[in-house]
């Protein structure tokens, strides 16, 4: 499990679905979406004793092992802002928060009002215009048609 994207300022996107895709066919995708709930560390007997639940450790190692790609998954700066995260679910709700905030937004518009083709070629321009709409799609705020006619 090796993510090919890693997650920078600009590409929150692909780098998600490609995530989503990798969870779901490796059937972890209940870490990220909070289902896959921790079974409780111990198991209490009748008599009072206490042992370790063997299915606590194999939900923890399999958090764990989708923690580890996450974390390969990201630039360094990105990493800081899940470094304190002990859980796949945790870093995965902070990155959402991070990449569909209000400053992202801002940021996302403001970028696409100063984006001007320069020498890129149309192909390139047309692809870069759509990264950004889809981003701000991503995040709940689409552009509406009339204005990318614009």
């Amino acid at each position: 499990m090796v993510a090919a994207i890693k997650l920078n300022s600009t590409n929150y996107l692909p780098w998600r679905r490609q995530i989503m895709h990798m969870a779901e066919c490796f059937d972890l995708m209940g870490f990220l979406d909070g289902s896959a709930v921790a079974p409780s560390p111990t198991i209490t007997s009748e008599a009072g004793l206490h042992s370790p639940n063997t299915a606590y450790t194999a939900w923890k190692m399999k958090d764990r092992k989708l923690l580890s790609v996450l974390y390969t998954s990201l630039s360094e700066d990105v990493a800081s802002e899940v470094i304190d995260s002990s859980t796949s679910r945790e870093a995965w709700v902070t990155l959402e928060g991070v990449f569909s905030s209000v400053l992202r937004q801002h940021q996302l518009r403001e970028e696409l009002l100063y984006f001007l083709r320069g020498s890129s070629s149309v192909h390139d321009y047309g692809k870069k215009f759509k990264l950004l709409c889809d981003q701000l799609n991503a995040i709940g705020r689409p552009v509406d048609e009339s204005d990318k006619s614009h």
